[in-house]
């Protein structure tokens, strides 16, 4: 099966055209629709628009951000690095990624390289996240191993992460990063009702689609902020407050999503891939599509013909109150679910994993939050 990456239309009803970012390479503005940015001393290489975007909150005018992939039609889980994407990772002073296998492309340079450059592995923070300390003193050293730069790490604290890390970074390829029961949903974790401020959950083998988990983010731009304020003394005032300020509208989605979720706690849907499931566990939504079905997809395999069927039924017989379609990987399959749902008046709410042209991070997130309490409302 080709899975055809679409720039779909984002939750909000934007038409296809406003996912039209300049294709893959390096982009000094960070493809984020914020407007040209002045080049610094700091070069903040991201690999995509999404973590790019945390990046540039947390650096500001102080830092350059180049963006590895902004286009949507291109899969991180599938791109192959060109020689200039080597060139601009090594070149870097910080490297941002997802890690979790989604763009193992940027772990796989990073490892190729000695000495590497500092960076922040998104995934990493996720898993590591029980044993982080979540308190307000974020310039305490001992937060300093969320990102895997602990004492001990060699001269850019990054050789030892890479190594720790590569099996964990290998999770979605092996097919197994939604755990041993397919974990999806509030069903997802064992702390569902705690997600938010200071929540805690088992992250073992943890779907990497890390940016749908607002705590995980606000963790990411402080470690972000960590690191710059190393490279760059001078401005780590600005860096910490500007992290700070990063986590306050991180609360701002979570206290969001706690308005959300009191029309959507206990709802089913289905997701035709695992892409929001941290999403959906915040909201109290449980995805009891087949984890079969959306691991196919996932890895662009055609799911089996019982698996489809039971995908089938679930949008037929009514106990699926939702379709959760990926607008930016589409397949024939997903496409005929999406048929079926619309036959059967079971709505549908599109996300993508792209930041859409002229907004940022908190503008998406806002938006994919609005829609869910708009669709599941009439549920």
């Amino acid at each position: 099966m080709r899975v055809v990456r679409t720039a779909g239309v984002i939750v909000s009803g934007l038409s296809l055209a406003a996912f039209g970012l300049a294709a893959c390479g390096n982009d000094d503005t960070g493809n984020t629709g914020t407007g040209a940015q002045a080049e610094t001393a700091v070069t903040v290489v991201a690999s995509t628009n999404v973590w790019a975007d945390i990046a540039r909150h947390v650096g500001g005018d102080a830092v350059t951000i180049e963006t590895l992939i902004s286009d949507p039609a291109i899969d991180p889980h599938h791109y192959e690095s060109t020689p200039s994407d080597v060139a601009t990772v090594q070149d870097a002073s910080l490297v941002v990624f997802n890690g979790g296998g989604y763009d193992q492309f940027v772990q796989d340079i990073l490892e190729s390289t000695t000495p590497a450059p500092r960076s922040v592995n998104a995934y990493e923070i996720l898993v590591n996240h029980g044993t982080v300390h979540h308190d307000d003193d974020h310039h305490d050293d001992d937060h300093h191993d969320e990102d895997g730069h602990g004492a001990g790490e060699g001269e850019h604290g990054a050789t030892e992460q890479h190594e720790s890390g590569s099996e964990a970074d290998h999770h979605h390829d092996e097919g197994d990063d939604h755990g041993a029961e397919g974990a999806h949903g509030a069903g997802g974790h064992e702390d569902a009702d705690g997600h938010g401020h200071g929540h805690g959950h088992d992250h073992s083998g943890a779907n990497e689609h890390v940016w749908y988990d607002f705590h995980i983010v606000s963790d990411v731009a402080h470690a972000i902020a960590r690191e710059l304020s190393e490279l760059d003394p001078d401005n780590a005032d600005t860096y910490q407050a500007n992290a700070d300020e990063t986590a306050e509208r991180i609360e701002e989605l979570e206290d969001r999503a706690g308005e959300v979720r009191e029309t959507t706690e206990g709802i089913d849907v289905a997701q035709t891939e695992p892409l929001t499931e941290y999403l959906l566990e915040e909201l109290g939504i449980t995805d009891i599509a087949p984890f079969e079905f959306t691991t196919a997809v996932e890895h662009g395999t055609d799911p089996s013909a019982a698996v489809t069927a039971q995908f089938t039924d679930l949008l037929t017989d009514g106990s699926a109150q939702a379709l959760i379609y990926n607008a930016q990987t589409e397949s024939p399959t997903t496409q005929q679910m999406r048929t079926i749902a619309a036959e059967n008046d079971v709505p549908v709410i599109e996300v993508t994993e792209s930041l859409p042209a002229g907004m940022d991070y908190f503008e998406w997130m806002h938006s994919i939050l609005d829609e869910f309490e708009r669709v599941l409302s009439e549920v």
